[in-house]
Parts: structure tokens; C-alpha cells; sequence
């Protein structure tokens, strides 16, 4: 029983060992590259979804014979995501 109890703490020992000499090195200007592309793809998606439901409120709210029950309840959907967007 000695020695597996031995035999356990080598191998933990070096898989320590293997674990510690693992290094990733990051190039800083990768990481800048990065965020600025998420920012940017994140930039992108929120002015088209802005835009998109305004236009649907508009479009309903000024054309008579868009005023069914569906579009009124998808211009409360609208209207909604738009307030979600600025909280």
C-alpha cells in the first residue's frame, strides 16, 4: 500500500511539473485586435437592431392599413426590445 501511495505522489509531482511549464504567451496587440473587432461586430449588431425596430414602430404606427392585431402586437414587441436596448 506504501508504494502506490508513493507511486501517486510522483505522478502528481510531475504532472505538476507539466503544468506549471505551460505558458501562453500573448501578444498584446492580438488581444487589441481582438476587442476592437467585438466591439465593433457588437456596434454593428446594435445600431441594425435599433434602427430595424424603429423602423417597425414607425411603419405601423403611420400606415393605416398596417394596424392589424398581429402588427400592433409585434409593434409591442418592437417597442419592448427598443426599451431592453437602453436599460
Amino acid at each position: 500500500m506504501e508504494a502506490l501511495s508513493n507511486d501517486t505522489m510522483l505522478m502528481v509531482q510531475q504532472a505538476t511539473n507539466y503544468i506549471n511549464t505551460c505558458r501562453i504567451k500573448n501578444n498584446p496587440m492580438d488581444i487589441l485586435a481582438i476587442r476592437m473587432l467585438m466591439l465593433l461586430l457588437y456596434c454593428t449588431v446594435f445600431v441594425v437592431a435599433v434602427s430595424g425596430n424603429f423602423l417597425v414602430v414607425y411603419v405601423v404606427m403611420n400606415n393605416k392599413r398596417m394596424q392589424t392585431v398581429t402588427n400592433i402586437f409585434i409593434t409591442n414587441l418592437a417597442i419592448s426590445d427598443l426599451l431592453v436596448n437602453f436599460t
